[in-house]
């Protein structure tokens, strides 16, 4: 062998070499985020459902798969116990816009709406009971945590806190109307509204500060999965997201433009946004990427409700209801090996 094919062979030896190691020493790829990747946007099953009224229905909350309820303009209040197969109109007693809603079980409930109404039941809306704050505006928001633990707000920035056995007014550093108010423990909450506003409490809401302010024209929707994750939906379609309690909101990328009325997350990383035109919004990774969807209807959409990641209700105007549905069977979960 010649001296000159030496240097030659020696080099490709090393060159191979190199190609071999570099990937050992590259960084290695990030872990892959723990979500549950559900049926591709149009292969879900959409189902209208019949609710029995043709007001629109401006809040809707599933307790599980099976029992819902939703309200609406003019009084309407209807409720499902078989997932939405079947609505039953339900007797509010009254003739007020129902704007929000909260229940804890198939007996016991609370309304809020136009004109300052709040009411209660214990018997399934057999009888209910009416709460005069005194307030004659609209109570546009309830979240309960407890049965003796609740908030209600409305216009005019007016809050108040339920413990079980009467209503206190509490202040707001603003007088925007509020739309939409979320709690993740009896400490820590959150409002939102007008111009864009979102607030905090640390403390049960007896301070609050805000946290942002302009982001979009109002805020109509809130939801935290828990402390630290929540999104805020709004005007011109505008989504906010928060992974540290709100210290710091970020826009997350919307391929639709309509106001958006509502949002409600199964988990941290699965959801729905709903608004104007039918619009209809699903994330399966925390609101990094959101896909719009068809839910056959083109009234305005106002409320979600999603109890499961698999499953979720949405209403809106001529009292619709709309249901989606994955229609995968549930992957069995992969084993992991502990050494």
């Amino acid at each position: 062998m010649s001296h000159t094919r030496l240097p030659l062979l020696f080099l490709a030896f090393i060159l191979s070499s190199l190609l071999f190691i570099a990937p050992m020493l590259a960084s290695p790829e990030p872990p892959a985020q723990p979500v549950e990747v559900l049926a591709p946007l149009g292969l879900g099953e959409w189902m209208k459902q019949a609710s029995h009224t043709g007001h629109p229905l401006r809040a809707i909350q599933f307790l599980d798969e099976q029992l819902g309820f939703a309200a609406g303009d003019g009084g309407a209040l209807v409720r499902t116990i078989d997932g939405g197969v079947t609505w039953t109109p339900m007797n509010a007693g009254v003739a007020n816009d129902i704007l929000a809603i909260h229940f804890f079980d198939a007996q016991r409930g609370w309304i809020a709406g136009s004109q300052g109404m709040l009411r209660y039941t214990v018997d399934g809306g057999q009888s209910w009971r009416e709460e005069n704050l005194l307030f004659p505006g609209a109570f546009y928001a309830l979240s309960f945590l407890a049965p003796d633990q609740g908030w209600v707000a409305g216009e005019n920035g007016q809050l108040y806190h339920f413990d079980g056995q009467a209503w206190t007014q509490q202040p707001l550093p603003t007088s925007y109307d509020i739309y939409a108010i979320a709690f993740a423990n009896d400490q820590i909450g959150w409002a939102a509204g007008d111009e864009g506003i979102i607030l905090r409490t640390t403390n049960g809401g007896a301070s609050w500060t805000i946290q942002t302010l302009g982001g979009a024209d109002a805020f109509y929707g809130l939801a935290f999965a828990n402390a630290q994750y929540g999104w805020a939906v709004g005007a011109g379609g505008v989504i906010l997201a928060t992974m540290d309690g709100g210290m710091n909101w970020r826009v997350q990328s919307n391929p639709a433009d309509d106001d958006l009325r509502g949002v409600s997350m199964a988990d941290r990383f699965t959801g729905w946004a709903v608004g104007d035109g039918g619009t209809a919004l699903y994330t399966g990774d925390g609101g990094v990427t959101w896909l719009q969807d068809n839910p056959g209807v083109g009234f305005d959409l106002l409320a979600a409700a999603a109890p499961a990641p698999r499953q979720a209700w949405v209403a809106g105007d001529a009292g619709t209801i709309v249901r989606w549905q994955d229609p995968r069977p549930t992957p069995t979960p992969t084993p992991t090996f502990t050494p």
